[in-house]
């Protein structure tokens, strides 16, 4: 008997194929697509972070995985040596069991509520002062930090200086002023604080007038105006306390500039009656 030819497959199978090869071709179209937006996507987001000023780096397992331009430039280190040196490398040794320990915060998904001040030891062993932003994120299935830094070395020094300007104003006995040419306080010293009863923060909202004497304000007016004109000035005054008692002050004024705008920096110093009823200058401490 001979073998019984072999049946085509049903036409639904067929059927049913066909639309499977359809949809693998359209699948394989998604794909490629996605593959597409993909490269597009991470060439975009390298292009932004290497023309970003701030320093972007990730870190895993206490090791730089990948660093943007600004990074390299901030820490003195090319991509590739940043690639080869631990993370606690880069900062100061008094400062690395603190790095650690703020990665493994971030890490354990601790919240970090405001950016924090780091010290970066740069390869040529000059220091500067970075501020950072840091976030837990998933890198290749395993847990890896993400940090933004910018450079804070020049407003750290400023702060640094002008900070110590004020504790050397803070030390001296003089009353020491710092107003606009309106007669807005901006600026003032201990001494001034501990003479007229008031907090730095109420003087700070106050004006020149509001602790002159009712008797001297007309002539407030004219001296700020004197001074603005001929650039300094000398002259005698009379102060009122928070508590309502008066006192005599022999001022010297003089304008400075700052940030294209005019200020008055007075120095005043207070005087007494002597015991004839003329009045004579406090001496200073010491």
């Amino acid at each position: 008997m001979e073998n019984a030819k072999e049946l085509p497959a049903p036409l639904s199978q067929v059927d049913e194929l066909a639309d499977a090869v359809r949809s693998l071709d359209g699948t394989l179209v998604h794909l490629k697509r996605l593959n597409t937006i993909f490269k597009e996507t991470q060439e975009m987001l390298t292009t932004f972070a290497d023309h970003s000023r701030e320093g972007i780096v990730l870190m895993q397992d206490n090791r730089f995985i990948w660093a943007n331009k600004a990074a390299s430039k901030i820490t003195g280190y090319t991509f590739e040596e940043l690639l080869a040196i631990p993370t606690t490398e880069a900062t100061l040794p008094d400062y690395r069991d603190k790095l650690v320990a703020r990665i493994n915060m971030v890490l354990a998904g601790d919240p970090i509520p405001s950016p924090q001040e780091w010290p970066v030891f740069r390869k040529d062993r000059m220091v500067r002062w970075v501020r950072n932003f840091s976030y837990r994120v998933i890198y290749r299935g395993k847990p890896a930090v993400v940090s933004f830094f910018y450079d804070v070395s020049e407003t750290k020094k400023t702060t640094e200086e002008s900070m110590l300007r004020a504790a050397i104003l803070d030390s001296i006995n003089d009353e020491v002023i710092l107003m606009e040419l309106s007669g807005k306080i901006v600026y003032v010293n201990d001494a001034v604080c501990e003479s007229l009863g008031y907090s730095k923060g109420d003087l700070l909202s106050m004006s020149i007038l509001d602790i002159t004497a009712s008797e001297n304000r007309d002539k407030a007016g004219i001296r700020l105006k004197q001074v603005s004109e001929h650039k300094e000035a000398r002259f005698s005054t009379i102060g009122i306390r928070k508590d309502g008692t008066k006192f005599n002050i022999e001022v010297r004024a003089r304008i400075l500039k700052q940030g294209g705008k005019q200020y008055v920096l007075t120095v005043g110093r207070e005087v007494h009656p002597d015991t004839n009823g003329e009045t004579q200058q406090e001496k200073p401490a010491g």
